[in-house]
C-alpha cells in the first residue's frame, strides 16, 4: 500500500467521525484535517512523478585534499 493510500484512509476515516458527530466545533475540525490528508496525498502524488522524471541523483563525492 502506498503512502497515498494511507492518506486517503485517513482523510475518509476523518470524514466518516465527521459524519457521526453532533457537535459543530469536533465537525469542523475533522472536516480540516481530512482536507490537510487529502493535501498529503497529492503532495505524494506529485512527489512519486517527479521520482520518476527526475531520479535523485546519487550523492557528489568530496576529494580527499577538500576534506582535511
Amino acid at each position: 500500500m502506498s503512502r497515498s493510500d494511507y492518506y486517503r484512509q485517513y482523510a475518509q476515516e476523518c470524514l466518516r467521525l465527521a459524519n457521526e458527530t453532533h457537535e459543530p466545533n469536533k465537525k469542523a475540525v475533522l472536516i480540516d484535517m481530512a482536507q490537510a490528508w487529502i493535501r498529503l496525498v497529492e503532495q505524494a502524488q506529485r512527489n512519486r512523478q517527479l521520482d520518476r522524471v527526475h531520479p535523485t541523483p546519487p550523492p557528489r563525492q568530496i576529494p580527499a585534499a577538500s576534506r582535511a
